[in-house]
């Protein structure tokens, strides 16, 4: 299981060097959905949690470019609900 993660660590991060996770701070070379499969693999969050996160993931990456996309104020607000009870409670 480690071993095909370290292979995705490896493939996901081509312009860092990362030989693996050895410490908490190795977590910042990583690609953020790569960190969630690394959780679910490890059983630190469920798969319905991961593909949740993932989502708003997605969201956040696609508000942090110019384009055309609207947030309003209650999907920010639920945005930032659902990673307080979901992800802060962790």
């Amino acid at each position: 299981m480690w071993g095909r993660r370290t292979a995705y660590i490896r493939l996901s991060t081509p312009k860092k060097k990362v030989n693996g996770i050895q410490k908490q701070s190795d977590f910042e070379k990583v690609n953020e959905s790569i960190q969630l499969e690394i959780f679910h693999d490890a059983g630190v969050i469920g798969k319905t949690l991961k593909n949740q996160l993932i989502e708003r993931l997605n969201l956040r990456n696609a508000c942090g470019h110019p384009n055309s996309v609207a947030i309003t104020e209650g999907v920010a607000c639920a945005h930032v609900e659902f990673l307080a009870a979901n992800v802060y409670s962790l």
